[in-house]
């Protein structure tokens, strides 16, 4: 049974204001997406990881690893499309016919721990969809117009993170269906259109230090615990 990982970089990371994607700004020498990389070359369950980066900004540090065989699980490296689902959908068609599970992560989630990668793999040979989550620490309100209509029930709330894990075949055909029949929908994460298909998905639970790197101050975050660790 085998499972790849399809690592999502295509973003341009305008929020942090930089030329440079944030997936490349670097740490101690390495860019930020090294990191995430080097988690599921460690996952014992991740038999191939598939990257997909900005179309024209193929890093030559990342071609390089290919070639040196620095990450040795790292098979392909293909071009995003417009927007994440696009990236996502070019990730799964590059996936090599063997392939059973699939494993969708953040590239700017770089603390992700291989073990619990491991785990949520082991859960969805099983349930065939599962999400890494959290439970929601804070209140939260549905507003309308700065009104609030009504406080949600926090025990139900949560964060939903990746990676997100699917039997191959369930996701894309999810991703198929929605791109030639709903593609006018706004979708926020994977696991909502396999939710859309009717078919149940499992949450297992995360870590708040699992933190995608979306903000200056994320990254500056992000940039004080790499350096201070030893990967």
């Amino acid at each position: 049974m085998k499972t790849a990982a399809i690592l999502t970089a295509g973003g341009k990371g305008t929020r942090l204001n930089t030329n440079v994607p944030k997936q490349f700004l670097e740490i101690n020498g390495k860019p930020l997406l090294y990191f995430t990389i080097e988690k599921f070359q460690r996952c014992s369950s991740i038999d191939d990881i598939v990257l997909v980066v900005p179309d024209g900004h193929l890093n030559p540090d990342l071609q390089s690893s290919i070639n040196d065989r620095v990450f040795p699980k790292l098979k392909k490296i293909v071009p995003g499309g417009k927007e994440r689902y696009h990236s996502v959908f070019n990730g799964l068609n590059a996936l090599e016919p063997d392939v059973n599970f699939v494993a969708i992560h953040d590239g700017v989630r770089p603390f992700i721990e291989p073990e619990l990668i491991d785990q949520a793999v082991s859960m969805c040979k099983d349930w065939h969809a599962v999400i890494v989550a959290v439970p929601v620490k804070q209140t939260i309100k549905e507003a309308e117009a700065d009104v609030v209509v009504r406080t949600l029930e926090r025990i139900k709330l949560w964060e939903a993170q990746t990676p997100q894990i699917f039997d191959r075949e369930l996701i894309f055909n999810a991703y198929q269906c929605w791109m030639e029949n709903v593609g006018n929908l706004e979708i926020t994460d994977d696991a909502m259109l396999v939710e859309l298909s009717g078919h149940p998905v499992r949450i297992i639970e995360g870590s708040y230090s699992n933190l995608k790197i979306t903000t200056p101050g994320d990254f500056e975050w992000a940039k004080y615990t790499l350096e201070g660790k030893r990967l």
